[in-house]
C-alpha cells in the first residue's frame, strides 16, 4: 500500500503525460493491483455495454445471441468461445458483419483481456501468490 501511495505522490511531477495517465487508469481500475471487485465491475460492465451494442445495431437477431457475443468475447482466450462467438455473429450480422463491428469486438475484446489480468493481479496481491 505505501509503493501505491508513492506511485499517485509522483503520478504528474516525476513521470510523462502518457505514463500518469496509465498510471491512474492503473490505479482506478484496480487500484494498483489490491482490488478484485473493481476489474470485476469493470469487466461485468463491459460485458453488459457490449451486449446492448451488439443487440441495437442490428435490425435482426436476438438478445440471446447479443449475450453469446458479448460473453463470447469476454473469455475470447478458451476455444470452445469460437465456436458461439461465430454462430452468434452470422445470427446477428449476417456473413460480413461490417468493419465497425469488427472493431468493436476486437476492442471489447482487448479490454476484457485486461480486466481478467487485473483480476487474477489482485487474486495473487490478496492471497499472495
Amino acid at each position: 500500500r505505501f509503493a501505491a501511495d508513492e506511485n499517485r505522490a509522483k503520478r504528474w511531477h516525476e513521470t510523462g503525460w502518457f505514463a500518469s495517465v496509465l498510471d491512474m487508469m492503473f490505479s482506478g481500475f484496480s487500484d494498483y493491483g489490491q482490488s478484485i471487485w473493481r476489474p470485476a465491475a469493470g469487466l461485468v460492465g463491459l460485458t453488459a455495454l457490449a451486449t446492448v451494442l451488439y443487440r441495437t445495431v442490428t435490425e435482426w437477431g436476438c438478445w440471446a445471441d447479443a449475450i453469446s457475443l458479448a460473453a463470447g468475447n469476454a473469455v475470447a482466450f478458451l476455444p470452445q468461445s469460437r465456436d458461439v462467438r461465430t454462430d452468434a455473429v452470422d445470427a446477428l450480422f449476417g456473413p460480413d458483419p461490417g468493419t465497425w463491428i469488427d472493431l468493436a469486438i476486437l476492442s471489447q475484446a482487448g479490454m476484457s483481456f485486461v480486466f481478467l489480468f487485473l483480476i487474477g493481479l489482485g487474486l495473487r496481491n490478496r492471497f499472495r501468490l
